[in-house]
């Protein structure tokens, strides 16, 4: 009967695993051998401590606040329509404004000033003067009485020829007896005491009763 015999082959790769399974096993008992299997605690970590910084002071500083300077007053040439020709560069057309042309808008052209109502039965009537802020009277414009829808128109102040009539004198006969009625008078400019062209004043109202029907009424021009 014939033997099998080993292949070379196969002691070889027998021989590779023991030395391998060898270093193996060394290598375990090394570690196993060197390990210290004594008891060990772990150390505690120390709990930190908190210091607190001195708190710095907040300064605020204030925000600047501008101040804006008073305005000064400028000295202004006034230049009239004689000197401007004679003066190169200066027109007189209608660049140069007038002084005396330059209107105020805070007050009406004409107001009333001192009213008076007479504490007697008469006729309905409104009369006065109208004068300047100087007292100077000033002729040419009427006064307008108006009650509802009815509205008379007196003469131009100062107008020559009336009975009674002085300078800047104006009067309105409503009628012989008291008219009782809310009345509003207004300074006019008129067409031959037609239709109005321009009211100069604010309506003012003037309540007429049976024992109040005469009223004193003046004016003043401010501009």
């Amino acid at each position: 009967m014939r033997k099998k015999s080993i292949k070379p082959r196969y002691i070889s790769l027998a021989v590779v695993m023991i030395l391998i399974n060898y270093l193996i096993f060394a290598s375990l008992f090394t570690v196993l051998f060197e390990s210290d299997f004594s008891t060990r605690y772990a150390t505690r970590t120390p709990v930190p401590t908190f210091t607190p910084a001195p708190a710095e002071p907040i300064i605020i500083v204030p925000t600047p606040v501008p101040v804006m300077p008073e305005p000064s007053p400028t000295a202004t040439q006034v230049v009239s329509p004689s000197e401007s020709s004679s003066q190169p560069g200066i027109s007189t057309s209608e660049e140069v404004i007038q002084a005396s042309a330059i209107q105020p808008t805070d007050q009406p052209q004409y107001e009333p000033v001192g009213w008076q109502a007479a504490e007697e039965s008469g006729p309905t009537r409104f009369s006065g003067q109208i004068l300047d802020t100087n007292g100077n009277p000033v002729n040419g414009v009427s006064v307008q009485a108006r009650c509802a829808n009815y509205a008379v128109i007196s003469q131009p102040s100062g107008s020559p020829g009336e009975e009674g009539s002085s300078p800047g004198f104006y009067e309105i006969l409503i009628d012989t007896q008291p008219v009782p009625c809310i009345w509003f008078l207004t300074v006019v400019n008129t067409n031959d005491q037609g239709a109005i062209q321009a009211s100069l004043s604010e309506s003012v109202p003037v309540e007429i009763t049976e024992k109040k029907s005469i009223v004193n009424a003046n004016w003043q021009k401010n501009w």
